[in-house]
């Protein structure tokens, strides 16, 4: 069950689970659910936000901070803290759970659960 919860995680979190969480706004608590690997700088380094710095002036500046990892790592990294949450999870409930069960709560759980706790963080 854990394994299962491990790979069905990956294909979920990598299709539309990542951008959901860490993705563009669509909904108050959600984003956009399209796939992270689609994006045509997964190889290239990441680009997050910085903080809105607001001048004298009124003008406001948003830049963008180069890290020095590639997209594709950030998408692994934010996967294994989805992934061990739900492996915790698979441990207080391993023996007590039908396995056709489990295979349909970990997308679910994955999707409507950590997602959106981790869009609202």
């Amino acid at each position: 069950m854990a394994l299962y919860a491990f790979v069905a995680a990956l294909i979920v979190w990598v299709v539309i689970g990542f951008r959901m969480a860490f993705g563009e706004r669509r909904l108050p608590f959600w984003g956009r659910p399209i796939p992270p690997l689609a994006s045509p700088t997964l190889v290239h380094r990441d680009q997050l936000p910085t903080t809105t710095h607001f001048f004298c002036n009124d003008m406001m500046v948003n830049l963008m901070e180069e890290p020095l990892y590639q997209h594709a790592s950030l998408v692994y990294f934010d996967f294994m803290f989805a992934v061990i949450t739900l492996i915790l999870l698979a441990g207080s409930v391993l023996g007590l759970i039908n396995i056709k069960a489990w295979m349909t709560f970990i997308p679910l759980c994955l999707l409507v659960s950590y997602t959106v706790g981790a869009f609202s963080l």
